[in-house]
């Protein structure tokens, strides 16, 4: 596991406090600095026109956080996605989840990061990995997941 992977899990495990898998994501406030320009932004992959399937887990965890931060996404025709966002730690955290097919999901985070100014480097994607038991989850950086392609 290379430094890169250990350091974003820490700071992955500092922002998100998953207890259970019947309790939502929980954003935990704490003492870390934010990234250097301040933004984060959160995608949730996923199939739009089926939000029920496994395949869009993502969407279903970004509409959690959404919900325990209190925050509506609302729909941005120049992205096609929805969008949210609101302050956690003196850091602008965007909710972005693109209203595509998961292989066509791309197109919206790249417009969407664009014009927030947000680096790749502060783009965290939610997605599922058929690869791993229902309920298990793993943060990887800087490596495509295993069965997506887009």
């Amino acid at each position: 596991m290379s430094r890169g992977t250990l350091k974003l899990r820490g700071s992955l495990r500092r922002l998100f406090s998953l207890t259970s898998p019947e309790t939502s994501p929980t954003l935990v406030k704490d003492d870390t600095p934010p990234p250097p320009n301040n933004r984060v932004l959160i995608v949730g992959l996923g199939n739009y026109p089926a939000p029920r399937s496994r395949h869009s887990v993502g969407q279903y965890l970004l509409h959690a956080i959404a919900d325990r931060n209190s925050v509506q996404l609302s729909y941005k025709r120049s992205c096609k996605a929805h969008l949210a966002s609101f302050s956690y730690n003196d850091a602008e955290v965007f909710l972005l989840k693109p209203k595509h097919f998961m292989n066509l999901s791309g197109k919206s985070v790249v417009k969407a990061s664009s014009a927030l100014q947000i680096s790749p480097s502060h783009v965290v994607l939610l997605h599922d990995e058929l690869d791993l038991p229902l309920g298990k989850f793993k943060v990887k950086h800087g490596a495509p997941p295993t069965g997506t392609t887009g």
